[in-house]
């Protein structure tokens, strides 16, 4: 059983504000009444421990804070291709094991990936400009971090990580 509460955007698009259900496998809709969904809202799944699997649809652009908090089953994510922000805490303690963030974000906010202690990869975009203060904090099996030449690591994005090695790319 899958149900999602839905509230009108202001840019002619609806956000997901509400889910209840018990499935392993979360299926976002791409359109509520004919408009696309836009933004997943604050804390949406948070305490949800059996999702091992959310399918969002291309037309989110936003993930608000705490929307996968305490996912402790899902593993692994494809972020949407229109993505552009990405919230404080999107996904502090859930359990992702690799991520790779699409190429219309530009900056990871502070705390968004704090205590991802299963998170050993990410993979970020060449064009992605900063990656904010405590993003990483404590994602203990964090090993390899890929970002572009040119993005600035707030000095404590690391903190509680052990060693990471960051390997830079040009932009193609």
């Amino acid at each position: 059983m899958q149900d999602f509460n839905y509230k009108y955007n202001v840019n002619d698009t609806y956000m997901v504000t509400y889910y209840t259900g018990d499935d392993a496998v979360v299926v976002i809709p791409d359109t509520y009444y004919g408009k696309p969904v836009g933004m997943l809202y604050d804390g949406i799944f948070r305490g949800h421990p059996e999702i091992e699997q959310i399918r969002i649809p291309d037309t989110v652009s936003e993930i608000g804070g705490f929307v996968f908090e305490g996912c402790t089953s899902l593993k692994q994510i494809t972020l949407p291709s229109q993505l552009i922000f990405l919230w404080q805490y999107a996904f502090v303690r859930s359990s992702l094991q690799q991520i790779t963030i699409p190429d219309g974000v530009v900056r990871i906010a502070p705390y968004t990936f704090q205590e991802c202690r299963d998170l050993q990869e990410v993979i970020l975009p060449v064009k992605l400009r900063r990656i904010g203060a405590f993003a990483f904090r404590d994602c203990v099996s964090l090993k390899r971090i890929v970002i572009g030449e040119d993005t600035v690591i707030a000095e404590n994005a690391f903190t509680g990580c052990g060693e990471v090695e960051i390997l830079r790319r040009t932009c193609e």
